[in-house]
Protein backbone atom coordinates (compact mmCIF):
# COMPACT_ATOMS: atom_id res chain seq x y z
CA UNK A 1 0.00 0.00 0.00
CA UNK A 2 2.94 2.52 0.58
CA UNK A 3 4.27 2.57 -2.98
CA UNK A 4 0.47 3.14 -4.15
CA UNK A 5 -0.18 5.91 -1.47
CA UNK A 6 2.90 7.74 -1.83
CA UNK A 7 2.89 7.94 -5.63
CA UNK A 8 -0.57 8.84 -5.26
CA UNK A 9 0.63 11.98 -3.08
CA UNK A 10 3.72 12.81 -5.51
CA UNK A 11 1.25 13.13 -8.40
CA UNK A 12 -1.78 15.20 -6.25
CA UNK A 13 1.82 17.11 -4.86
CA UNK A 14 2.61 18.02 -8.43
CA UNK A 15 5.66 15.81 -8.12
CA UNK A 16 4.96 13.62 -10.84
CA UNK A 17 8.31 12.41 -11.18
CA UNK A 18 8.64 10.91 -7.70
CA UNK A 19 5.42 8.82 -8.57
CA UNK A 20 6.47 6.97 -11.93
CA UNK A 21 9.52 4.82 -10.14
CA UNK A 22 7.29 4.17 -7.50
CA UNK A 23 4.65 2.71 -10.13
CA UNK A 24 6.75 1.41 -12.96
CA UNK A 25 5.89 -2.85 -12.70
CA UNK A 26 3.99 -1.91 -10.02
CA UNK A 27 1.52 -5.02 -10.56
CA UNK A 28 4.97 -7.04 -10.56
CA UNK A 29 6.44 -5.93 -7.19
CA UNK A 30 2.80 -6.41 -5.81
CA UNK A 31 0.93 -9.06 -7.23
CA UNK A 32 -2.68 -9.53 -5.75
CA UNK A 33 -2.31 -5.57 -4.37
CA UNK A 34 -5.39 -3.91 -4.23
CA UNK A 35 -4.56 -1.06 -5.97
CA UNK A 36 -2.86 -3.28 -8.94
CA UNK A 37 -5.64 -2.21 -11.44
CA UNK A 38 -5.49 1.15 -10.31
CA UNK A 39 -1.56 1.75 -10.63
CA UNK A 40 -1.51 1.87 -14.63
CA UNK A 41 -4.50 4.69 -14.81
CA UNK A 42 -1.87 7.08 -11.73
CA UNK A 43 1.14 5.87 -14.03
CA UNK A 44 -0.38 7.52 -16.81
CA UNK A 45 -1.91 10.57 -14.95
CA UNK A 46 2.12 10.97 -13.97
CA UNK A 47 4.03 10.38 -17.38
CA UNK A 48 1.54 12.94 -19.10
CA UNK A 49 2.11 15.71 -15.75
CA UNK A 50 5.59 14.59 -16.66
CA UNK A 51 4.88 15.83 -20.59
CA UNK A 52 5.48 12.41 -21.56
CA UNK A 53 2.38 11.64 -23.15
CA UNK A 54 3.42 9.20 -25.63
CA UNK A 55 4.34 6.91 -22.66
CA UNK A 56 1.02 7.30 -21.11
CA UNK A 57 -0.56 6.24 -24.51
CA UNK A 58 1.22 3.34 -25.19
CA UNK A 59 1.09 2.40 -21.69
CA UNK A 60 -2.76 2.44 -21.57
CA UNK A 61 -3.74 1.03 -25.40
CA UNK A 62 -2.99 -2.02 -24.88
CA UNK A 63 -5.50 -2.30 -21.21
CA UNK A 64 -8.03 -0.78 -23.32
CA UNK A 65 -9.72 -3.65 -24.03
CA UNK A 66 -8.93 -5.55 -20.74
CA UNK A 67 -11.34 -5.10 -17.17
CA UNK A 68 -10.16 -1.89 -16.42
CA UNK A 69 -10.37 -0.38 -20.09
CA UNK A 70 -14.08 0.38 -19.43
CA UNK A 71 -13.35 2.16 -16.04
CA UNK A 72 -13.98 5.91 -16.42
CA UNK A 73 -10.67 7.13 -14.62
CA UNK A 74 -9.14 4.71 -17.16
CA UNK A 75 -10.62 6.14 -20.31
CA UNK A 76 -10.56 9.91 -19.20
CA UNK A 77 -6.13 8.80 -18.16
CA UNK A 78 -6.25 7.97 -21.99
CA UNK A 79 -7.97 10.98 -23.48
CA UNK A 80 -6.00 13.24 -21.32
CA UNK A 81 -2.89 11.56 -22.80
CA UNK A 82 -3.84 11.48 -26.43
CA UNK A 83 -5.10 15.77 -26.28
CA UNK A 84 -1.34 16.06 -24.20
CA UNK A 85 0.15 14.45 -27.34
CA UNK A 86 -1.51 16.69 -29.33
CA UNK A 87 -4.22 13.96 -30.92
CA UNK A 88 -7.04 16.19 -30.13
CA UNK A 89 -9.23 13.60 -32.82
CA UNK A 90 -9.09 10.77 -30.27
CA UNK A 91 -9.11 12.72 -27.13
CA UNK A 92 -12.17 14.70 -28.10
CA UNK A 93 -13.74 11.20 -29.12
CA UNK A 94 -13.05 9.77 -26.06
CA UNK A 95 -14.26 13.09 -23.78
CA UNK A 96 -17.01 12.95 -25.49
CA UNK A 97 -18.15 8.95 -25.52
CA UNK A 98 -17.11 9.67 -21.46
CA UNK A 99 -19.79 12.42 -21.00
CA UNK A 100 -22.40 10.89 -22.73
CA UNK A 101 -22.37 7.36 -21.60
CA UNK A 102 -21.21 8.32 -18.38
CA UNK A 103 -23.13 11.41 -17.75
CA UNK A 104 -23.02 10.83 -13.49
CA UNK A 105 -19.53 9.90 -13.13
CA UNK A 106 -17.03 12.66 -11.63
CA UNK A 107 -15.06 12.48 -14.88
CA UNK A 108 -17.90 12.97 -17.10
CA UNK A 109 -17.59 16.77 -15.90
CA UNK A 110 -13.83 16.60 -16.36
CA UNK A 111 -14.70 15.66 -19.80
CA UNK A 112 -16.83 18.46 -20.83
CA UNK A 113 -14.63 20.70 -19.25
CA UNK A 114 -11.87 19.18 -21.37
CA UNK A 115 -13.87 19.69 -24.31
CA UNK A 116 -14.62 23.32 -23.93
CA UNK A 117 -10.71 23.95 -23.51
CA UNK A 118 -10.20 21.96 -26.75
CA UNK A 119 -12.62 24.34 -28.50
CA UNK A 120 -14.60 21.07 -29.71
CA UNK A 121 -18.63 22.03 -28.72
CA UNK A 122 -21.07 19.53 -28.02
CA UNK A 123 -24.09 19.51 -30.34
CA UNK A 124 -27.51 20.68 -29.27
CA UNK A 125 -28.55 17.00 -29.32
CA UNK A 126 -25.71 15.90 -27.46
CA UNK A 127 -26.80 18.36 -24.68
CA UNK A 128 -30.05 17.16 -24.88
CA UNK A 129 -29.20 13.75 -24.26
CA UNK A 130 -26.74 14.54 -21.34
CA UNK A 131 -29.77 16.52 -19.68
CA UNK A 132 -31.94 13.81 -20.22
CA UNK A 133 -29.62 11.22 -18.60
CA UNK A 134 -29.36 13.61 -15.71
CA UNK A 135 -33.16 14.75 -15.45
CA UNK A 136 -33.61 10.03 -15.60
CA UNK A 137 -31.11 9.94 -12.87
CA UNK A 138 -33.08 12.82 -10.58
CA UNK A 139 -30.03 15.48 -10.83
CA UNK A 140 -32.92 17.52 -11.85
CA UNK A 141 -31.17 21.06 -10.81
CA UNK A 142 -27.96 20.32 -13.40
CA UNK A 143 -30.93 19.22 -16.07
CA UNK A 144 -32.82 22.41 -15.44
CA UNK A 145 -29.81 24.42 -16.41
CA UNK A 146 -28.68 22.07 -19.76
CA UNK A 147 -32.43 22.41 -20.39
CA UNK A 148 -32.42 26.47 -20.09
CA UNK A 149 -29.43 26.44 -21.98
CA UNK A 150 -30.22 24.51 -24.72
CA UNK A 151 -33.82 26.96 -24.76
CA UNK A 152 -31.36 29.63 -25.56
CA UNK A 153 -29.73 27.61 -28.40
CA UNK A 154 -31.69 25.54 -29.81
CA UNK A 155 -31.25 25.87 -33.41
CA UNK A 156 -29.76 22.43 -34.32
CA UNK A 157 -32.36 20.53 -32.07
CA UNK A 158 -34.91 18.78 -34.44
CA UNK A 159 -38.66 20.27 -34.06
CA UNK A 160 -39.92 17.27 -31.28
CA UNK A 161 -36.86 18.07 -29.38
CA UNK A 162 -37.31 21.89 -28.98
CA UNK A 163 -41.03 20.85 -28.39
CA UNK A 164 -39.82 18.82 -25.59
CA UNK A 165 -38.22 22.06 -24.18
CA UNK A 166 -40.69 24.25 -24.17
CA UNK A 167 -42.80 21.72 -21.74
Amino acid sequence: YADYLQAEAAVQGHRPQDAIPLLEHFSERHPGSLFGPSAPVLLANALVASNNAAAAIALLQPLQNGPGGSHTDFRLALAKAYQASGNTTQAAVLFRTLYLQDPLSPEAASAKNQMIAMNVPLSAAERKQHADAMFNAKQYTVAQEEYRSLQKDSSDLSPSDRDALEI
